[in-house]
């Protein structure tokens, strides 16, 4: 049992050591201009503390607001062209790296701040677009950069989605239309998880080539494989949850057009139906009536039957299925 063991562990230690020395620093092409140039100057620019936003009355919201306009309109700008971390940098200098990621969701927030102004200010369809863009901000964040990238890039598209779920009841079935092209082109914009990982793969590398004790590098493996599958697991509810709003939504508009609800998602959806990233499957529909169940089986890709997963009094996550509205 012992010399198995220690066979294992040799095996372990032998495979790490050829992982650490294969592959390569070396990360695509920036886009040249860089929306996450952008960003980082729009976070440069900001006045005040964006994070603080959501504790302001609307006169003191609506100064915040404008005395950001820069960093709002820097922000447009990034999200209307190519974007990138820059992946050498952040691989090679990581601690230099780390206060760009505090920026990012500074930025979801302030954007966040706009679209609470335009609420209260009764322009729903601009609060509406202030939400997505935040989310499009924090996909857009994660391409080219490490796995911490990406959990605040999902930070950051939480803070859109948490707002936007707010504004949705208050906007009619005419004005559905652009929300959910919206959504549509994030997600066909979506990072991938396999870049995520590669990019990851390539910092771990570099980093372990810095440890010269195999144990701890074993170590540190095991450790990381824990802190991705969490990560990946926080990916895909996100991925989920935005496709099952898409689609929440032009059932909402068939509905009002119909007065009943699609026996088949076929018959709403555009194009291919959304995959259930838990299961590469079709999302999973059934028709009652005048209403709907639609959801995702989730991280523990069992199908419980459209009962929404939730918190314990703990914490803790309880077993269930992901619903548009489901608690994070």
């Amino acid at each position: 049992m012992l010399i198995t063991l220690g066979v294992i562990v040799l095996a372990a230690i032998v495979a790490w050591l050829l992982y650490i020395r294969g592959g390569s620093v070396i990360g695509r092409a920036l886009p040249n201009p860089n929306g996450y140039d952008d960003f980082l100057k729009a976070g440069a620019a900001i006045f005040g503390d964006a994070g603080t936003a959501s504790d302001l009355d609307e006169t003191a919201l609506s100064v915040f607001v404008s005395e950001n306009s820069e960093s709002l309109r820097l922000i447009t700008l990034g999200l209307t062209r190519a974007c990138s971390v820059p992946t050498d940098a952040a691989i090679t200098n990581f601690r230099g790296h780390m206060p760009h990621l505090s920026t990012i969701k500074q930025l979801a927030q302030l954007l966040a701040a706009e679209g609470r102004l335009a609420e209260m200010q009764g322009r729903s369809v601009e609060a509406a677009k202030n939400y997505i863009d935040a989310i499009q901000l924090g996909n857009n964040a994660s391409f080219g950069g490490l796995l911490i990238d990406r959990l605040v890039g999902i930070a950051a598209e939480r803070i859109g989605y948490a707002g936007l779920l707010k504004v949705v009841s208050k906007l009619d079935d005419t004005e559905l239309e652009p929300l959910i092209k919206g959504l549509q082109k994030i997600d066909e914009g979506r990072v991938g998880w396999n870049e995520v990982n590669e990019v990851e793969n390539r910092f771990a590398r570099a980093e372990a080539r810095n440890i010269p004790n195999p144990w701890v590098l074993v170590a540190s493996w095991w450790q990381s494989r824990a802190a991705k599958k969490k990560a990946r697991e926080k990916h895909e509810q996100m991925v989920a949850r935005l496709r099952l709003l898409t689609v929440e939504l032009e059932l909402r508009r068939y509905r009002a057009q119909h007065g009943a609800a699609p026996q088949r998602l076929d018959q709403v959806v555009r194009g291919p139906v959304p995959l259930d990233p838990f299961t590469e499957h079709s999302l999973i529909y059934r028709s009652l009536g005048t209403n709907w169940l639609l959801y995702s089986v989730g991280p523990d890709n069992a199908d419980d039957g459209g009962k929404s997963v939730g918190r314990s009094a703990m914490g803790a996550r309880t077993k269930g299925d992901v619903l548009f509205d489901s608690p994070f």
